[in-house]
């Protein structure tokens, strides 16, 4: 990439950290361009030597969001060298971790943009669906090996994304946040026993809160963002 590529990267992101800033803080539909490039302190013109609109930025939002997801469950699921329960324990502490890093995002896609129009309801949809294609054949290899017991692969991907969607959204918006380790290590085992999975607490949670305190995700997180 060269310097004036890198210059106009830097410029685009500063774009929409801003006005993934204003709107879920606003809303959508309370936010502007105005206050869009006020607090990227970009001006007005050089917006739109990047987007079109505002709709443009909150779908360039919706696709880091979706990538986020992905390539972090994506990165995690081939680097844990654990298997069974720890395995999946791991892979739920770095979709927590990254959501925790990117609280905007989060709004973003499960409380600030909510019913837009039909686009972004749709938008939306292939959000979860790119986070399902990455868990269910997680889920697969697993009920293949009786390592859980669920009648459908589908269903209990999208409870478990569900599960950590919901959790994070009430953690972030509470003033009083509890240890991101503890929330990580409460929604693991939610969803170990959900999976009818067989594990030792006291052992998931001794892993969970290595994984935090060796920062374990931090080495995954360029590759996410970049």
């Amino acid at each position: 990439m060269n310097k004036i590529d890198l210059r106009k990267n830097i410029k685009r992101k500063k774009l929409l950290q801003a006005a993934a800033k204003v709107i879920s803080t606003k809303g959508y539909n309370d936010s502007s361009i105005k206050d869009i490039t006020e607090k990227a302190q970009i001006s007005v013109g050089s917006f739109y030597s990047y987007f079109s609109n505002k709709e443009d930025v909150l779908l360039a939002l919706y696709d880091e969001i979706a990538n986020m997801h992905f390539e972090m469950a994506k990165i995690v699921s081939s680097n844990c060298e654990v298997t069974g329960a720890k395995r999946l324990a791991c892979i739920i502490s770095s979709l927590v971790y990254v959501q925790a890093k990117n609280p905007e995002l989060v709004l973003i896609l499960l409380l600030k943009t909510i019913s837009i129009n039909e686009r972004f309801e749709n938008k939306h949809k292939e959000i979860i669906n790119t986070i399902k294609n990455v868990v269910m054949p997680i889920f697969e290899g697993m009920k293949k090996n009786n390592l859980i017991e669920i009648i459908d692969v589908e269903v209990a991907a999208i409870s478990f994304i569900y599960s950590i969607n919901g959790v994070m959204l009430s953690y972030i918006m509470d003033e009083n946040k509890k240890d991101i380790e503890d929330v990580a290590f409460n929604i693991a085992i939610y969803n170990l026993n959900a999976l009818k999975m067989k594990f030792d607490i006291e052992e998931i949670q001794i892993y969970i809160r290595n994984l935090y305190k060796k920062n374990y995700f931090e080495k995954f997180i360029n590759e996410v963002c970049e």
